[in-house]
Parts: structure tokens; C-alpha cells; sequence
């Protein structure tokens, strides 16, 4: 199932866009999850975990484009459309990784065709996502995305590209929750990503900038997990 959230202060236009992803749902045989706000701050508070957000530009209290901005805050991944009769907004789209522009009045064949672009990308992209609780909500965390965890105390660190998430449970809890990525034990308070892993010398494994310890009771099975992850090609 596809989570959609339509942000729409406008009844018409909100009437509309349901009845198109309805529509659209039937046609392609596509489960949709729709919900419906008529403004940002009511979608924000709602915390909602969804797949596609429809934004519209030109809504009262808060724009389409200040939502997407505290969206992308805690979620690197939903797909952002704008709804929006403001085609001059497209370039700004990109400071928020907007996938498409909607623009109005709104005809079905150009939203179906963009909604199944988007569709067979998260279809195609869908991670295992982690939740971690933050000051500003819950950050939405996918698995491929962690450079490594770090044990600290009765806490992991989840190091990603976009910073640092903590969550108080145990190394062996966080590994589950990762699921069957292509990590790797270097010592006991480090699980790394082997995808992010740049060079390796005697006694440290180098990941995104980062300089991380191997243990000496641990070498030579990460190093095997290496040799594996590459195919056996290292030479």
C-alpha cells in the first residue's frame, strides 16, 4: 500500500485530486492510503508517515514550499509533488527534492502519467525504514542510508549522510531492525555499512569520512565480510 497525503486548502481542487487518485488507483490496480488536509500545519502535527505528499503552493498560515522544507527536516525520502498554478516555484523545487510539479487546472491524463512515474519509483526504492523520536517528531530513517551504528552506554547511534539519530535500545535489537543490508561487525561497539566503506588499513576502517576502529578479536571476520561483499575479488 501507497500512502498519499493531500495538503489542499482549496475543497475543489482537493475533490478533485482524490477523485483522480481513486481513479487512478482502480485503473492500475494500486492500493492507496489517501488523507486529506487543508493546510501545512495540520499535516505536520498529524506526523503522518506517508509515501507521496501533494503539496499545494498557495495555501494561508504556511506555503507549500515551508512545508516541504520541515518535511524534509525528519524525512529524506517521501516523494514531494507540488500542486500549484505558480510554475515559476519549479526551480526552488529543488532545494526540497520536489519530484514533479502539478500544475492547474488539473487534467487527469498529465497526473496519471506523473503518479505512475512516482508510483513505480517507490515501488521499486522501498527501504526498510527505521523510526527513530527526535525534538521535532520521529525521523524516518532508511536501512541503506546508515553509514553505521555506534553502541554508546544503553544507546545506538545511527550515523546517516543527513546526521546522527539516537535511540536507547541494544547493538543486537538495532542489527534486527536493520534486517539483511550488507553490514558488518569491526569491533564490538561498530556495525558498518560496507557500501560506504572507502579504504582499510591494519587497524581502521575508514566510512564517510569517519575513522572507526577494528578490533583485533574481529579482523579477520570483517575482513572475510569484505571479501565476501566484493565478490571475492580483492586483490
Amino acid at each position: 500500500m501507497i500512502k498519499v497525503a493531500i495538503v489542499e486548502d482549496d475543497e475543489k481542487y482537493a475533490k478533485t485530486i482524490k477523485e483522480y487518485l481513486e481513479r487512478f488507483s482502480n485503473e492500475n490496480k494500486v492500493e492507496l492510503a489517501l488523507s486529506h488536509y487543508p493546510n501545512g500545519f495540520s499535516f505536520l502535527e498529524a506526523n503522518k508517515d506517508v509515501d507521496i505528499a501533494l503539496l499545494d503552493i498557495e495555501m494561508p498560515g504556511m506555503n507549500g514550499m515551508e512545508v516541504a522544507k520541515a518535511l524534509r527536516k525528519n524525512d529524506q525520502h517521501v516523494c514531494i509533488v507540488f500542486v500549484t498554478n505558480m510554475a515559476q516555484y519549479a526551480l526552488k523545487g529543488y532545494e526540497v527534492g520536489a519530484r514533479y510539479y502539478i500544475i492547474k487546472p488539473i487534467s487527469y491524463f498529465d497526473f496519471s502519467v506523473k503518479l505512475q512515474t512516482i508510483v513505480s519509483y517507490i515501488e521499486a526504492h522501498k527501504g526498510n525504514y527505521i523510526y527513530i523520536k527526535t525534538n521535532d517528531g520521529i525521523a524516518k530513517i532508511d536501512a541503506s542510508d546508515i553509514l553505521y551504528l555506534e553502541s554508546e552506554g544503553h544507546s545506538i547511534h545511527f550515523h546517516t549522510a543527513n546526521g546522527v539519530f539516537t535511540k536507547r535500545l541494544t547493538m543486537e535489537e538495532a542489527k534486527k531492525a536493520i534486517g539483511s543490508f550488507n553490514f558488518a561487525s569491526c569491533a564490538k561497539s561498530f556495525y558498518i555499512n560496507l557500501d560506504y566503506v572507502s579504504n582499510i588499513s591494519k587497524n581502521n576502517v575508514y566510512v564517510g569520512g569517519a575513522v572507526i576502529p577494528i578490533s583485533r578479536l574481529q579482523r579477520k571476520a570483517f575482513i572475510d565480510a569484505v571479501t565476501k561483499y566484493m565478490g571475492g575479488s580483492m586483490i
